[in-house]
């Protein structure tokens, strides 16, 4: 799942090459439905910059913040009082996969990528919705709300602070 999740980052940052966004913050609502019509809810906010500078914060129900700088990944759990840093693995060439994405309507993308199919969505121009279906068959839908692109985004804001006294944990 947590591999997913990174992808699914990563999805978002290289999309935002093939489509010339420079820079993109927004609030999302992320539901997670499973075969079964139950649904999870979360949501966050999320900040990007060229060339692979992420900021993903998930604020409810649990707060928790994933950064991307080049290709380190850096996840903290305050209520596991964890940290976990690994690295992109650079076989996944996504930008290759979604350079080659296929313009299904106007505003709808689809993109695949380790057998896994995304849709992405927009609206006048601004990223709007990405879906996809995980490993277990959850929809996951993000919905990005009053997004901004190509706004100005300095770099020192997506640095990051670690708790000496949590544990770190290195992949």
């Amino acid at each position: 799942m947590k591999k997913l999740l990174l992808l699914f980052i990563v999805v978002i940052a290289y999309s935002f090459a093939k489509i010339n966004i420079n820079t993109f913050h927004s609030k999302f609502l992320q539901t997670i439905t499973n075969e079964q019509n139950r649904t999870l809810q979360y949501e966050g906010e999320v900040w990007f910059k060229k060339p692979l500078l992420v900021k993903w914060i998930y604020k409810k129900p649990l707060y928790k913040e994933i950064h991307i700088i080049a290709n380190k990944v850096v996840v903290i759990e305050p209520e596991l009082e964890q940290v976990t840093i690994n690295h992109l693995q650079k076989d996944l060439n996504l930008l290759k996969i979604l350079e080659n994405a296929k313009k299904i309507e106007n505003d709808h993308y689809k993109a695949a990528i380790e057998k896994k199919s995304f849709d992405i969505y927009f609206h006048n121009g601004k990223l709007k919705k990405i879906s996809y279906r995980d490993d277990l068959g959850n929809l996951n839908e993000i919905l990005f709300l009053d997004p901004e692109q190509n706004i100005e985004l300095e770099t020192k804001q997506f640095g990051y602070k670690i708790n000496p006294e949590w544990d770190v944990i290195q992949e």
